[in-house]
């Protein structure tokens, strides 16, 4: 009967060792897959980021597509960001400091030897009226 306990018991280890070798196996198995879904979980996100990035400059990519279509997108190219003008064309720059307000300058670039004697005693309304419709017959600028 000793044996026959032995025996038993042997196979009980040996079923018991099985089920805990297989169970450990399975666990190995549930987190390997669980690590990779997070991997690609991750990758996803990354993926995702850069597409958003490559969708907005494919936007921004179009309206300027759409801006060269245009005839004059070359001159206000040139104007806004190498800050070139037209021959002949007058620039009006306006400072909202205080020190300009005090000093009471408006900066005139005009193709004149001296811009500022143009329109420097005029009213506002006909400083506009010139920088629009040019020079009045009434008065002289020149």
């Amino acid at each position: 009967m000793k044996e026959k306990e032995k025996k038993n018991h042997l196979i009980f280890v040996v079923i018991f060792s099985l089920c805990l070798f297989f169970s450990a196996f399975l666990s190995f198995l549930l987190v390997k897959d669980i690590y990779q879904s997070h991997k690609f979980d991750e990758q996803i996100k990354k993926f995702e980021a850069e597409n958003y990035k490559i969708r907005r400059r494919n936007e921004i990519r179009n309206k300027e597509i759409k801006q060269f279509k245009f005839r004059n997108y070359g001159e206000k190219f040139a104007k806004e960001k190498l800050g070139k003008k037209m021959p002949g064309e007058r620039t009006f720059i306006i400072s909202l400091n205080e020190e300009d307000k005090k000093e009471k300058t408006t900066t005139v670039t005009q193709k004149r030897e001296n811009p500022l004697e143009a329109v420097k005693d005029l009213s506002n309304t006909e400083k506009w009226w010139f920088y629009f419709f040019g020079p009045r017959v009434n008065r002289h600028f020149l």
